[in-house]
């Protein structure tokens, strides 16, 4: 599922017409079966969307709908598509487009009679930077969307979307962080992604799904004052192709952190046979699954990490090596009542098949000279599932 953004859409001169929090803003859409490819939803008014050719190009490439018979502007240049609970809708409907300046904003307002949707200092700072508001890009260009609303077969409200980033051009995809000793924050960052129309981005694992593809990043701080950027390697690894970069305040990578997967991980995960099963560390008994394994070549650190099953599971694995429980208790309520919550993807771990992947639940031991000092519990959240704003706190010890 692609990230639900941060939505602001502005009306008449920069009032704003809606601007849901990402929570709600993922409830009004559901997966359309029918739904095509560059936005598979329906809305749950009933509303559907019908992209236009010259737009389907950009992705599928498929026969899109043709707008022939609407009332278009002439100053648009690529019409995005036709909104409506049916295609044959003639009376109330929404015709999208790309933005392309402010100034074709302005001639459109006036072609259908209707007030500028933004101000201008907006629509200034949407064109000098559109990647920082689109939802989309098109072969590499970023697509703000704007919008005539038709009531009764009349242009009635025309509205201008937008899509900040809260890091330039780049979207919170996950948050993610790891906590120590009863709850307080070890590592704390995000994964960030944007569309890139299909350009490759150095360094970042670029996914692509129904022809959308996205780079992703990761960046995160530690307690122990060390920066982290998390760059895609492409290596022989089946699975955990990351590598830590340990930076300094000059940009510099002082330090690599190297990642493996499991023989358990390879096997259900890759299909892969044979890998590392840690049989020369002492393992606890409680965990199940071992997923992988991260080090450092200048010391003797080693991180273990697990598959985690609730707090019960925990406190074993906490009491075996002597170390304190890493969560707090509204951590550990979460944990035994929605754990997918705090899922790092979903994998099928267990071999049940297609549509019963696990949600997994990651904790690690870190051990220094084979002897263990750390015991972390991780949580990925995702915006959209939260109903308050996700504020990671300060990494501490």
């Amino acid at each position: 599922m692609r990230a639900m953004p941060t939505e602001a859409v502005y009306v008449n001169g920069g009032e704003i017409y809606k601007a849901p929090r990402p929570v709600e803003f993922a409830r009004k859409y559901a997966r359309d079966q029918d739904g095509e490819i560059e936005f598979p939803f329906r809305k749950a008014d009933g509303k559907g969307y019908f992209f236009t050719s010259e737009f389907k190009a950009y992705f599928s490439g498929d026969e899109g709908m043709p707008l022939t018979g609407l009332d278009l502007c002439p100053d648009v240049s690529l019409w995005i598509c036709f909104a409506a609970t049916e295609k044959t809708e003639r009376s109330n409907f929404d015709l999208y487009f790309a933005m392309d300046s402010a100034d074709q904003i302005r001639m459109v307002a006036a072609y259908y009679g209707l007030p500028v949707p933004a101000t201008d200092a907006l629509m200034a700072e949407v064109e000098a930077a559109p990647d920082c508001y689109s939802f989309w890009n098109a072969g590499g260009r970023p697509i703000v969307p704007a919008g005539v609303k038709f009531i009764d077969g009349k242009p009635a409200i025309f509205k201008l979307y937008t899509y900040p980033k809260p890091f330039g051009s780049w979207d919170v995809w996950m948050y993610g962080a790891s906590y120590h000793n009863g709850g307080k924050c070890w590592e704390a960052g995000a994964v960030y992604s944007k569309p890139t129309g299909g350009a490759e981005i150095p360094g970042a694992q670029m996914r692509a799904r129904d022809f959308d593809v996205k780079a992703e990043v990761i960046y995160s701080d530690r307690a122990d004052g060390a920066a982290m950027s998390y760059e895609f390697i492409r290596t022989l690894e089946p699975v955990m192709q990351w590598r830590g970069n340990e930076i300094d305040e000059s940009g510099n990578t002082v330090r690599i952190k190297h990642y493996e997967s499991s023989d358990f991980v390879r096997r259900m995960v890759a299909n892969m046979a044979g890998g590392p099963a840690y049989a020369g560390f002492d393992l606890c008994p409680a965990v199940k699954f071992w997923l992988g394994r991260a080090w450092y070549d200048d010391d003797e650190q080693e991180l273990l990490f697990a598959v985690v099953d609730g707090s019960n599971q925990l406190d074993r694995v906490a009491a075996y090596y002597g170390l304190p429980v890493p969560y707090s208790a509204e951590q550990k309520a979460a944990l035994d009542t929605k754990p997918e919550l705090y899922r790092a993807r979903h994998y099928d771990l267990y071999a049940h098949g297609e549509g019963r992947y696990a949600p997994v639940i990651v904790a690690s031991v870190t051990f220094l000279h084979g002897k263990p000092i750390r015991l972390l519990f991780y949580t990925f959240m995702r915006q959209w599932e939260f109903e308050e704003q996700i504020e990671l706190p300060a990494p501490s010890n």
